[in-house]
């Protein structure tokens, strides 16, 4: 089953919410400590920053697989977010870029007795997306459907009218 999502549209990204910044630069942050983590734990070796800058951000924001392609009118991006739910995820739409958040809890509701193993746990992805072209904040869909997010996001070159670019 499709679910449609809502888009939160930016159309200047100067005027990203302050939140949304802050989470982002809080996320870099850890990252950065993470990835000094895992390069010192490794002796100090250089020659592997990339590597462990990579695996810092499967570490702390998830690893969810994607694939962007583009075409003549726009962007299509389709996201791996197996677990969640549309109430858990949240996208956010600017001129260059579009940032993909998404939230789940796991939680021993309604069982009787004590859980005696779980392997299940709360997770969380956060995935920000550039484009090498502007586009269209109120002309980008999302849609959750079988485990995937779909967004697409239309060029601002494109007439709305007639698809054709401007």
């Amino acid at each position: 089953m499709k679910v449609p999502l809502e888009v939160q549209r930016i159309p200047d990204a100067s005027q990203a919410p302050d939140s949304l910044i802050e989470e982002m630069r809080s996320i870099a942050h850890r990252i950065q400590q993470r990835a000094f983590e895992l390069f010192e734990g490794r002796g100090g070796e250089c020659g592997r920053e990339l590597e462990d800058w990579l695996q810092a951000e499967r570490d702390l924001l998830g690893d969810a697989a994607s694939e962007m392609t583009e075409s003549e009118d726009g962007f299509h991006l389709k996201i791996a977010l197996p677990g969640f739910d549309g109430k858990d995820v949240q996208v956010t739409a600017m001129p260059r870029e579009v940032v993909v958040e998404a939230r789940a809890r796991h939680q021993h509701e309604g069982i009787e007795g004590g859980v005696t193993h779980s392997e299940f746990s709360s997770s969380k992805i956060f995935r920000k997306f550039g484009f090498a072209e502007d586009i269209d904040v109120d002309r980008v869909t999302a849609k959750l459907e079988h485990g995937f997010l779909d967004v697409d996001a239309k060029k601002a070159s494109i007439d709305k009218g007639t698809g054709q670019g401007a």
